[in-house]
């Protein structure tokens, strides 16, 4: 879909976001179809909500005996550009999610990649897996020059233990598996208080209206929604 057809199709947005403080609910493009996210991420700035773009790294499928290597799923990166180009003062944020049988190898080369085109499209923040959070140093260190933090995100199930606060600036906590569309498991926001106290939170993954009510009042900074704040059934709520 062109750019202009994206902007001219007014895409709806829920309007609970707006009984909660400004700049705390960012709205995820990669909840709705491929064609239609640009219009999303319109609609989005439009109504003063940040953007939250999913950069999924997963592996490539592919015929007969060539080496397994990794690709895009998710957001395409290119995207990142294209709204800062048209919407100059857009608050954008990026989450790099990196499947577990993507090839660890090329799929380091592409979370390098995605930190390098967050910071050219001026995100505020970057998430990476605990794994890879040191995988693009100097990419990492250029987005920090930049003003960007890096946080890290914290899966269902996943160990506390192995996030060192102290290397991140803050921790999104998961309520679903990344990437996927499952129902949220509200009772992960339990995992806030097993950090320092003033540790920097988002949550992510299935967030309704309840639910970033009850992440806010917990603490945290901010909350990602996709489902319950963007849809072509959400018309007059």
């Amino acid at each position: 879909m062109s750019a202009t057809a994206a902007i001219d199709d007014v895409y709806p947005v829920a309007g609970w976001h707006a009984e909660l403080p400004p700049g705390t609910v960012f709205g995820s493009v990669y909840a709705v179809e491929e064609a239609d996210r640009l219009a999303a991420a319109a609609a989005l700035t439009a109504a003063g909500i940040p953007i939250h773009a999913d950069l999924i790294i997963a592996r490539a499928t592919l015929p007969g005996d060539e080496a397994p290597r990794a690709e895009h799923r998710g957001v395409a990166p290119g995207l990142l550009g294209e709204i800062r180009a048209l919407y100059p003062s857009a608050r954008i944020d990026v989450h790099v999610i990196v499947d577990a049988d993507a090839p660890s190898g090329d799929a380091s080369r592409l979370v390098r990649e995605a930190v390098a085109l967050a910071a050219a499209a001026g995100a505020e923040r970057v998430t990476l897996p605990v794994e890879h959070r040191c995988a693009g140093d100097a990419a990492v260190r250029e987005f920090r020059e930049s003003g960007g933090e890096v946080w890290t995100q914290l899966v269902p199930g996943g160990e506390t233990g192995k996030i060192e606060v102290g290397e991140s600036e803050g921790v999104l906590v998961m309520l679903i598996e990344p990437g996927t569309r499952d129902a949220a498991d509200p009772s992960l926001l339990d995992q806030m208080a097993q950090f320092p106290p003033r540790t920097p939170f988002g949550v992510d993954g299935g967030v309704s209206r309840e639910i970033a009510e009850t992440a806010l009042a917990r603490g945290a900074r901010h909350v990602v929604a996709g489902r319950s704040l963007l849809g072509r059934d959400l018309q007059g709520r």
